[in-house]
């Protein structure tokens, strides 16, 4: 696609409101707000936009990654991240 196109498809998009946050943006904000490590295991986050679940995405592959790192069972991770998912439907 020529860039003037590009361009134009991203006006468009920002007009009707659909502005994703890129990922280096997400892994910024979460590492400003300490979510990492051990201590997420006992987090809760919150992400009440209509994108694209960039911040609910990265959230849940930090989780796994501390939960597996800290020998967390599989059933654990499993109905933990289930049972929120549950509740944002």
């Amino acid at each position: 696609m020529p860039l003037a196109q590009t361009e134009n498809v991203v006006s468009h998009k920002k007009a009707a409101g659909r502005v994703y946050t890129p990922g280096y943006i997400v892994s910024n904000i979460l590492n400003l707000c300490e979510y990492g490590g051990v201590r997420i295991l006992w987090k809760h986050i919150i992400d009440n936009s209509c994108g694209d679940g960039a911040f609910l995405v990265e959230a849940v592959r930090r989780y796994c990654e501390a939960a597996v790192f800290f020998n967390l069972p599989r059933a654990v991770v499993k109905r933990t991240v289930r049972i929120y998912s549950r509740r944002r439907n």
